[in-house]
């Protein structure tokens, strides 16, 4: 198995050097891509099934095999076969896929790896059949969980060892003999070996049977069903396994033993098929979870019932509504204040009108979700919503208009598209602003002259047609032929360039890649405009044409869910349309006033520090260093989050834990961006630009902004909780309330996103980096240091009153507790000041130190001081969380409750007889407190200053 024909070590792309065909090409990809769906859509449901498992059926060992084997193929799913088929689009246009070779080893790597396991994993649930069947009296006894966890793991190691073979000095055809026997021939032979033997055994079972005098009839029948069951299961699983393996077994051995097949120009049909077998391993990982799952009655049940579990969960569903809704309008607003401000007036053409159009559409379908949302909610609570009939007309009309405008601004657009490729010369004299607004007013016209059908004589079979084909229909047709269209005047004029002067080399690369680009463009719209608009389209002719659907309940879930399919383009359409074009970087180019005496900034896609430092070696280091602080971020809080989301013991639900939970969901999203920024640097150690470098840009500086203000203010928040728990411990509950934290943390996440606008405003660029500063380091400093001091203050002033009290004991622990404070307190402000002033300091030299900025070793600091930001949200969840006891206790039950394990409920049972007591105490009129040394409300700060 190779990079170069399913996923060679070799640079060049040696199937390209010898396939030309972009028809092969471009078809393998549409394979692929359909491949990757149902490989990814299939194992991920067949893994949540297992995880969730409602009946607790599928906790036995062949079912860990099979989830491991969902695993496997998941991940080729994921990281190959998505890959392959990239690599082919390029291929499609004769083009290498710009990728450092690195990703390619990594690729192979995994591919290698998942499909030892995948085979490995057949053939230990073929073994672990044959043994339930030749030894069914101690199958439970020596087939057990914790075996087969080691089992498991062994793979696994093994894969990967597997995988380091050609580091070392062994040949490539020696480790591509030893690749294809681990992975084929021998899984292949046990396979064959394992089924014979459990035919055999399954056949002495039933012969036993007829021998024996106590065995019925029905014994009799079950074992001869059985047996044909096993002879159909065994004949799929060897005929699959060797359909999809064995051609490429057999297209190796010739590559390599037989002369006239190897790689030169005389092959080529031998290496078209060579490659078709390549794809062919990939269909093992779709067919797998149909094979050895869900063709089960008890996964079947499983997901059925994590489908009821779904659909039981109507009020989350009900939320969703709102955050969709508030996606669209916040998405589409932002995009129209975006061409509104327009600081480069670049946003003023035709096309950008029609898509500021289609974003007045979409953010009045926003609008119109929102009160479905609503009329949902209050259907949910079986309440009769006030003023109905006005809200479904309201509804009704903003849907037929929007959808409508939204489709045929598509059109539009597509067509001026079209008219810049066939007719360049006469673009700008077609295609004016004047004519764009006429059409924008007789689209609105039109789209509101829709909505009065219903009011007519027209039958309402005939209007829901008329819609169907008006709205649907009609556009999908005219889109399909306008991008024929589009793509055959992109291939003529790539012919009449190559066929013209000297220029034509470099002309025709820019058609190509426009070609490319167009395709990629033209393949998203498509599908989403299939994917939104045709199962309505569907539904809304059964409705009509299928008696049996108007009766179905079933069916009109379907029509219901499929109608709110449409408002998902209005939230993909600013990113489709607008976000992926290069204007945003006019937005977001946060430093480019101060360096622009340096390099020539003019084109939004160059890489400032790229032009400026040229060392491969220092940012290979960065590279390096930035991959493990993105693990370590994301592992460390995403097992946080789980942990509090799961909490067996629900004692995780109290206001500071919302706001530690607050804090990892943004140091989850800054170790995501983290790793962008990894890969970013990757490329820059290749002297590379990042292909989409301003659209990365615009995510990085907004994910930074949000999340590092959010931190910042949610460690504000908590030490002011602890504030007040140590000096009004008597009031903190009714302060410091659950509601009141959500309100926080909504308004804190309303306030980062805010400032994400302030650069397409008129603020100068100095102006924004000093508030910028400001926000995110000089204030939290100031406040921390504040609100520690008046805690170290009142822990004191809290000791010394115990103490003249008489309360000595509580009052030693309230010194440790003071002790244990001071030390908090210090690595807390520590890890703040060590994180944040680097980059503090560096920014204030960068604007008011004329020398600093054409210092390249100033640079080079300065991107190192960067990188200090990202080690906070690594530490995070250790000097919050990991801590404290609670935590602790929380994780270890969650581990628990993964393996298997049924939790010691000790504590629980600690609790419901304490609190029995508590009650039988209060009916005597004996209070709890009795006998103990402390006074009332001493314990309560105790509590909630625990994780501080």
């Amino acid at each position: 198995m190779s990079w170069q024909n399913s996923t060679s070590r070799v640079p060049s792309d040696v199937y390209l050097q010898i396939i030309n065909e972009p028809e092969y090409w471009l078809t393998l990809a549409v394979v692929g891509f359909a491949l990757s769906a149902v490989t990814v859509v299939a194992n991920s449901i067949l893994l949540a099934t297992i995880w969730h498992d409602p009946l607790r059926s599928l906790r036995t060992p062949p079912c860990l095999l099979i989830a491991n084997l969902s695993l496997a193929d998941l991940l080729v799913g994921l990281c190959v076969i998505p890959m392959v088929t990239l690599r082919d689009v390029y291929r499609s246009f004769l083009q290498m896929l710009p990728l450092p070779s690195i990703v390619g080893t990594i690729t192979s790597c995994i591919l290698s790896a998942t499909l030892f396991v995948s085979s490995a994993t057949i053939v230990a649930m073929s073994a672990a059949c044959f043994y339930a069947i030749d030894n069914p009296i101690r199958y439970k006894t020596n087939m057990t969980k914790k075996r087969i966890y080691w089992l498991i793991v062994m793979v696994w190691i093994a894969s990967v060892l597997i995988c380091c073979l050609p580091v070392t000095t062994i040949p490539e055809n020696t480790f591509m003999l030893i690749y294809m026997h681990t992975h084929i021939s021998l899984p292949a032979l046990l396979l064959m070996i394992i089924y014979i033997k459990g035919f055999r055994s399954l056949s002495q079972r039933r012969r036993e049977l007829l021998q024996s005098t106590n065995a019925s009839v029905r014994n009799h029948k079950l074992a001869l069903e059985r047996k044909r069951n096993m002879a159909v299961i065994v004949t799929t699983i060897l005929m699959m396994f060797y359909i999809s393996y064995l051609p490429r077994f057999i297209i190796f051995h010739l590559e390599n033993f037989c002369s006239p097949c190897q790689i030169n120009e005389d092959s080529i049909r031998f290496h078209k098929t060579d490659v078709i077998t390549s794809r062919f391993i990939f269909f093992n990982s779709a067919i797998n979870p149909f094979v050895y799952a869900w063709r089960m009655p008890k996964y079947r049940r499983s997901l059925v019932s994590c489908w009821k579990a779904l659909q039981s969960k109507l009020k989350s569903t009900l939320k969703l509504g709102y955050i969709f809704a508030t996606a669209i309008i916040f998405t589409n607003a932002f995009l129209l204040f975006t061409i509104y401000q327009d600081p480069r007036k670049s946003l003023r053409s035709p096309s950008s009108l029609l898509i500021a159009n289609l974003s007045v559409s979409d953010l009045l379908l926003g609008f119109g979700v929102l009160l479905i949302a609503v009329r949902d909610t209050y259907r949910y609570k079986q309440l009769h919503m006030p003023f109905i009939g006005i809200i479904k007309a309201v509804i009704y009309i903003i849907h037929i208009t929007t959808v409508f405008i939204g489709g045929y601004s598509i059109i539009a657009m597509s067509i001026a598209c079209y008219i810049a490729i066939s007719r360049p010369l006469e673009y700008k004299s077609i295609i004016t602003a004047k004519r764009i607004k006429i059409f924008i007013v007789v689209v609105w016209v039109i789209s509101l002259s829709t909505c009065v059908f219903p009011v007519t004589s027209v039958p309402q079979n005939i209007y829901e047609l008329i819609y169907a084909h008006t709205h649907a229909s009609l556009p999908a047709v005219l889109l399909a032929l306008i991008y024929v269209s589009v793509f055959r005047a992109l291939a003529r004029r790539s012919r009449d360039l190559q066929l013209s002067g000297s220029k034509s080399i470099s002309d025709n690369k820019h058609v190509l890649e426009r070609q490319r680009k167009m395709t990629l463009t033209v393949i998203i719209i498509l599908g989403l405009f299939f994917m939104t608009y045709m199962p309505q389209y569907i539904t809304v002719h059964l409705l009509h044409f299928c008696k049996s659907c108007q009766e179905s309940i079933n069916f009109h879930k379907v029509d219901v869910a499929a109608s709110r399919l449409l408002c998902l383009s209005s939230a993909m359409n600013p990113f489709v349309y607008a976000w992926r074009i290069f204007f945003l970087s006019s937005c977001y180019n946060l430093r480019a006033p101060a360096k622009k005496n340096m390099a020539n900034l003019s084109d939004p896609n160059n890489d400032f520090y790229l032009m400026i430092i040229q060392d491969k070696e220092y940012w290979l280091s960065l590279a390096v260093v930035g991959f493990i602080l993105a693990i370590v971020i994301i592992v460390g809080n995403s097992i946080l989050l789980f942990t509090t989301y799961k909490n067996p013991r629900r004692s995780l639900r109290t206001p500071p834990s919302y706001l530690i939970t607050n804090l990892s969901v943004s140091d989850l999203l800054l170790g995501l961006n983290v790793l962008v920024v990894a890969v970013r640097d990757v490329y820059r150690s290749q002297l590379q630009q990042m292909p989409s470098a301003m659209l990365f840009r615009a995510i990085i500086y907004t994910v930074v902004t949000t999340t590092l203000f959010v931190s910042s203010y949610s460690i504000i928040a908590m030490s002011l909780t602890c504030d007040i728990a140590i000096s009004k411990p008597m009031e903190y509950k009714s302060i410091i309330t659950k509601r009141r934290t959500k309100i926080f943390v909504a308004v804190l996440w309303l306030i980062s996103l805010t400032t994400c606008i302030l650069p397409v405003t008129n603020v100068s660029e100095e102006t924004y980096t000093l508030i910028y500063l400001h926000t995110h380091a000089t204030l939290p400093a100031i406040l921390l240091t504040v609100i520690y001091v008046h805690v170290f203050r009142a822990l004191g002033k809290r000791t010394r009153e115990l103490q003249k009290e008489g309360y000595n004991s509580i009052a030693a622990n309230s010194l440790e507790r003071k002790r244990n404070m001071a030390v908090t307190i210090i690595v807390i402000l520590v890890l703040f000041f060590i994180t944040y002033m680097p980059q503090y300091i560096t920014l204030h030299l960068l604007y008011f130190c004329e020398s600093c900025r054409d210092s390249k070793t100033f640079h080079m600091i300065d991107v190192v001081l960067s990188r200090f930001l990202y080690i906070n949200s690594a530490l995070n969840p250790f000097v919050y969380a990991w801590r404290v006891p609670k935590y602790r206790r929380a994780f270890s039950d969650c581990w628990q409750m993964c393996i298997g394990r049924h939790i010691f409920d000790g504590s629980s049972s600690y609790i419901s007889s304490f609190r029995s007591t508590r009650r039988q105490t209060e009916k005597i009129g004996v209070s709890p407190e009795i006998g103990r040394d402390k006074p009332r409300g001493v314990s309560d700060p105790s509590e909630m200053t625990s994780q501080f």
